[in-house]
């Protein structure tokens, strides 16, 4: 133990005296990144569960694409691509996931919540090291929404609304348009005088989808008890996803590659 608790300790104390250890720690491993060579703006994509993405590229560039994504140690190759549609090369846990389209860009199917998010594309060339960042977010779904009520006063029916989703961001919003009466704070909708007809809708959405939930307030003014269930839901997605390239890369949102340098 010993041995091995001062090699450890003489490793940490090496690195920060010269830290350009770490470039030679990732040849080392057998993939190199040039962190001075990175390009400067970092290609951001959103995309569903079970969707597919492109990572673009520059359509004026040419030659062979190495692509390799970051596991959090080390950078590791999954596949080469060249203009004309052409792959090679892929490895686990991408095989059958992977095409390539007419000038290179790399498209992944069936992207998951556990699949990296950090990729880096290596042209032939002097072109710098593009970065993408890919996020992937569980569609927000009807069901997911629950809403919660308080009823307070006397004669009158005052009552609070609370629309909850356990998902990690998501924004709530209610829908008070033209409604007197109402405060709406985030999640948390206040009602006062409540009346007879009228329905409130709390809608949850996060970058690929969105979905509603509306309810009565009337229903439960003069019951106790949590409301056995909201009137029916509405799903709306934001964009649905298509294999055809340009079809995806405008449901990204990511800017035509020719547009300036990538």
């Amino acid at each position: 133990m010993v041995p091995l608790y001062r090699s450890l300790m003489l490793f940490i104390l090496l690195k920060c005296i010269f830290p350009e250890m770490d470039g030679f720690l990732s040849r080392a491993s057998g993939s190199t990144i040039d962190w001075e060579n990175l390009c400067y703006s970092e290609i951001e994509i959103k995309a569903g569960v079970g969707g597919d993405v492109i990572l673009p590229v520059n359509r004026l560039q040419t030659g062979a694409f190495t692509w390799r994504h970051d596991n959090g140690h080390i950078f590791l190759k999954l596949a080469e691509t060249e203009p004309g549609e052409k792959i090679w090369g892929i490895e686990e846990p991408f095989t059958g996931r992977l095409s390539s389209t007419e000038n290179g860009s790399l498209i992944i199917t069936n992207v998951t919540m556990k699949d990296p998010p950090s990729y880096f594309k290596w042209s032939e060339g002097p072109e710098c090291i593009q970065k993408y960042f890919v996020r992937v977010y569980k569609p927000v779904k009807a069901e997911d929404i629950l809403i919660h009520h308080n009823v307070t006063g006397m004669g009158t029916c005052n009552i609070t609304l609370t629309c909850a989703v356990a998902q990690p961001e998501v924004t709530i919003s209610w829908d008070v348009t033209n409604q007197i009466g109402t405060e709406a704070e985030g999640d948390t909708l206040h009602i006062y005088n409540v009346v007879t007809n009228v329905t409130y809708s709390c809608t949850a959405r996060n970058p690929i989808s969105r979905a509603s939930r509306s309810i009565n307030p009337w229903d439960l003014c003069y019951k106790g008890a949590e409301p056995e269930g909201p009137r029916p839901a509405t799903v709306a997605p934001f964009s649905e996803n298509a294999l055809e390239e340009n079809q995806i890369m405008k449901d990204q949102g990511v800017p035509h590659p020719d547009l300036g340098k990538i």
